[in-house]
C-alpha cells in the first residue's frame, strides 16, 4: 500500500470514529419541554404557565425554568388546553434561569430559584418512597405509569415512562425507573406537563453546571439556611406590607404570610 493511500486510509478511520463518537454523546442526550404551572400564591391554582427544558443523559441532568430565551419561546409550544400562550412580559425571568441540576454519580443536588434575587441552594439528595400503581396513560407516544409520593409536605402524582428507564423529571421529582413526562401535587398548585420530547438529540443545549447569574462566586446555602431565608423573607414582606398599611390604611390590616402560602417546599 502506497504511502498516499495509508494517509487516505488513516484519514478514514479518524473521521469514522470522530462520527461515532459524536453519535455515542448524542444518543443518549435527550432534552424534554414542559409546561410549568406555579400558583402565585400557593392555596388557588391560579398561575401563569412557563416554558421549562430538562437535558439528560445516563450520567445527569439540568432542569430550567424561568428563563428570559425559554419564555420567548412560548408562542412555539401548545397549552395544557391545546391553545396558545404567548409570552407575557413582566414575569420574573434571568439569562440562565432557576436550575436544578442532579449527577447519578452524586449524592446531592444544586439549584437556583428566584426569589428576592437568585438564591443558590446546594442539598442531599431526597429519597423519595414512590408508591407505583397499575394505572396508565398515553402521553405523547410513550406509555406512562402512575406512581405518587410526598415530599416536603406535597403529595405528588408523577407519570413516568420505562421507555425510556432514566430516573429524571421536572424540578427535583426524581428516582423513578423512567422519565416523569408528567407531575402536579395532589391540589394542582404545581403543575408539570409534557409538551414534547427529542431522544436522541443533536440539540446543543448544554447540561451545564448551576451558573452565577452576575457572574460573581456563588454562596450556597444548606437546607437549614434555606428554611432561614424563607423565615427572613417572609418576615421582611410583612415588615413592607405594614408600612404600606400606615402609608394607606385599610379595613383589613395585613397578615403575615406563611410558608405554605408563598413557597413550593412546605416541610424540611
Amino acid at each position: 500500500m502506497s504511502s498516499n493511500q495509508q494517509g487516505f486510509t488513516k484519514t478514514i478511520l479518524i473521521l469514522l470514529l470522530f462520527q461515532h463518537l459524536c453519535f455515542s454523546q448524542t444518543s443518549n442526550k435527550g432534552i424534554v419541554y414542559y409546561g410549568q404551572i406555579e400558583s402565585s400564591y400557593f392555596g388557588s391554582k391560579n398561575g401563569k404557565e412557563r416554558l421549562a427544558t430538562l437535558v439528560f443523559n445516563k450520567k445527569e441532568s439540568s432542569y430550567v425554568s424561568q428563563k428570559d430565551s425559554l419564555d420567548a419561546l412560548m408562542n412555539n409550544f401548545p397549552n395544557r388546553q391545546g391553545g396558545t400562550t404567548l409570552y407575557t412580559a413582566g414575569l420574573p425571568a434571568t439569562e440562565n434561569g432557576s436550575q436544578v441540576f442532579t449527577s447519578l454519580q452524586k449524592d446531592s443536588v444544586w439549584c437556583s430559584f428566584l426569589k428576592n434575587g437568585l438564591q443558590y441552594v446546594a442539598e442531599k439528595k431526597f429519597s423519595f418512597k414512590w408508591n407505583l400503581q397499575n394505572e396508565t396513560k398515553t402521553i405523547g407516544k410513550f406509555t406512562c405509569h402512575k406512581a405518587t409520593s410526598q415530599f416536603r409536605g406535597r403529595t405528588y402524582i408523577a407519570w413516568y415512562t420505562p421507555e425510556i428507564p432514566l430516573p429524571y423529571g421536572p424540578w427535583k421529582l426524581q428516582g423513578l425507573p423512567g422519565l416523569i413526562l408528567e407531575a402536579y401535587d395532589s391540589s394542582e398548585e404545581v403543575y408539570y406537563y409534557f409538551k414534547s420530547i427529542e431522544y436522541p438529540t443533536v440539540n446543543k443545549t448544554g447540561i451545564d453546571f448551576i451558573k452565577s447569574n452576575n457572574r460573581k462566586p456563588i454562596k450556597w446555602l444548606n437546607r437549614k439556611e434555606y428554611m432561614l431565608f424563607c423565615e427572613e423573607y417572609l418576615q421582611k414582606m410583612y415588615e413592607k406590607m405594614l408600612m404600606a398599611d400606615k402609608e394607606a390604611p385599610t379595613s383589613s390590616p395585613s397578615e403575615k404570610g406563611t410558608i405554605e402560602q408563598n413557597f413550593k417546599e412546605i416541610t424540611e
